[in-house]
């Protein structure tokens, strides 16, 4: 792959547009089923005749949608050149990493340090909010090895990742992992058809170092692990991995979901969130406690005439060439993506259950414990400075239900009263910074309880009230 590299790197920095050549004959094709002869036909693809390649085009940077132009097989198709430039170039992963650092927000290196990046280690854990167990694992389960577009762990990575479960199980931390490559996902299938022996992808981890069964066995291992969050397949699946499906001598109980998620570039165009619930009883299982995870779709409604509108068009177009679902406008394309997925918008909202019963003793006794935290707290959604003294206090809260809250300008909240907590359709709590010290630098403490009484820790947020005056004459 270094002569690929090199040409391609070429082709970044140059004023000519790439040539890459075709497969001549369907036993050049099937050399991109497996990895050794994959390379081989990379190799033919780049040293191929020049009459037998074709210009990979190049944007148009100089109309709205980003034209391609350029694009066609060399013998019919007019070289066009761009402007070479140096400052065009691929960075390798130890690049990119090292682009983190060179930052204001924070953290400072978004998880990586100096030493990872110096050996092209992509992988960290960290913990969103103190006080909540919760522990995400940043997974990257990219092939180093082969290039190719599946899923694979080297010998390192894989310790690394079981290192990872070992200690948040041990914490007692419910552990979420966010990887590229989805594990052991549903495969696509045509609607209507009838079960199949395996329905799920089986090529997507074919060159991976470490076999995939190896690692859904060391995820079942870890019982406080609930979801595999990840992206590649462009498209919005949920699949059940039931260790008792296919892991000989997993925990029969020790279940986990992988969600996938399409970019914001695909059809629908909707983000999806992750809300984790703690259920007190729970009917869907005999009024057990559980865990429930929300994965919801938020849409975002397109203006007809605009940019996005037209990105919209353009998603559908290549879903329609992809046949990743079914349109009305397009019958013959009759896919789906797995079982649950709405056929014609794509939409997968659910609830994925996970039982109580299934993580360790002692992260039970956490959840079950855990009162309020505050997660966010602004005052005017973090507006510096403020000239009417009725502020509105915008917050969050994680952890248990919030059923009261208290505000004052003092950190004992001396004179300040219990006041209902509103509910999420209803307007945020207001607060008068004028009473009782009037204009100046201002510092707004804040808390909440809950229904059992368990108080926050206190959060505060800055501002400067002034007050306006008005002339007379």
């Amino acid at each position: 792959m270094a002569e690929v590299s090199h040409l391609i790197r070429n082709a970044h920095v140059g004023s000519q547009i790439l040539t890459i050549g075709v497969p001549q004959t369907l036993e050049q094709l099937q050399m991109l089923n497996t990895p050794d002869t994959e390379a081989q036909f990379w190799q033919l693809a780049f040293n191929a005749p020049f009459d037998q390649r074709w210009y990979m085009g190049v944007v148009n940077g100089a109309t709205q949608y980003g034209t391609i132009i350029g694009a066609g097989p060399t013998t019919s198709t007019s070289p066009v050149t761009v402007a070479a430039d140096l400052n065009r170039r691929s960075l390798s992963i130890n690049q990119w990493m090292n682009e983190f650092f060179n930052t204001e927000s924070k953290p400072v290196g978004h998880g990586f340090t100096r030493q990872m990046a110096l050996n092209g280690f992509a992988c960290y854990s960290f913990n969103p909010v103190p006080g909540i167990p919760i522990k995400v694992i940043a997974l990257d389960d990219t092939d180093k090895s082969h290039h190719d577009g599946g899923g694979s762990l080297a010998p390192e990575r894989f310790q690394w990742f079981k290192s990872q479960l070992a200690a948040g199980q041990k914490a007692d931390e419910l552990m979420i992992v966010c990887a590229h490559v989805p594990l052991k996902p549903y495969a696509m299938k045509a609607m209507g058809d009838a079960p199949v022996e395996n329905p799920y992808y089986t090529s997507r981890w074919q060159c991976s170092e470490v076999p995939v069964d190896e690692i859904l066995a060391a995820c079942h291992n870890n019982s406080n692990l609930v979801l595999w969050a990840a992206g590649h397949e462009h498209r919005n699946t949920i699949t059940p991995q039931s260790a008792s499906a296919y892991i000989p001598g997993a925990p029969a109980n020790h279940g986990f979901w992988v969600a996938e998620t399409a970019s914001t570039r695909d059809f629908p165009h909707q983000f999806r969130s992750y809300r984790i619930i703690y259920n007190n009883s729970d009917p869907s299982i005999g009024g057990e406690p559980s865990i429930s995870i929300l994965a919801l779709d938020h849409d975002l409604a397109v203006q007809s005439g605009t940019s996005a509108y037209k990105s919209r068009s353009y998603a559908i177009g290549a879903m329609e060439i992809f046949q990743s679902t079914y349109l009305a406008s397009n019958p013959l394309n009759n896919y789906q993506q797995g079982p649950g997925m709405d056929p014609h918008t794509c939409v997968y909202n659910a609830e994925l259950v996970i039982p109580l019963a299934q993580l360790s003793p002692g992260l039970q006794s956490k959840l079950q414990e855990l009162g309020p935290i505050v997660g966010y707290f602004k005052v005017n959604g973090g507006t510096n400075a403020v000239t009417s003294p009725i502020v509105t206090l915008n917050s969050s809260v994680l952890g248990s239900i919030p059923t009261e809250y208290r505000v004052c300008e003092s950190p004992n909240f001396r004179g300040a009263d219990w006041q209902f907590y509103p509910g999420p359709d209803e307007p945020p709590p207001s607060f008068d910074l004028g009473r009782p010290s009037g204009s100046g630098a201002k510092i707004v403490y804040f808390q909440v309880k809950d229904g059992n009484g368990r108080m926050s820790p206190v959060v505060y947020d800055n501002v400067h009230f002034s007050k306006t005056t008005t002339l007379k004459d």
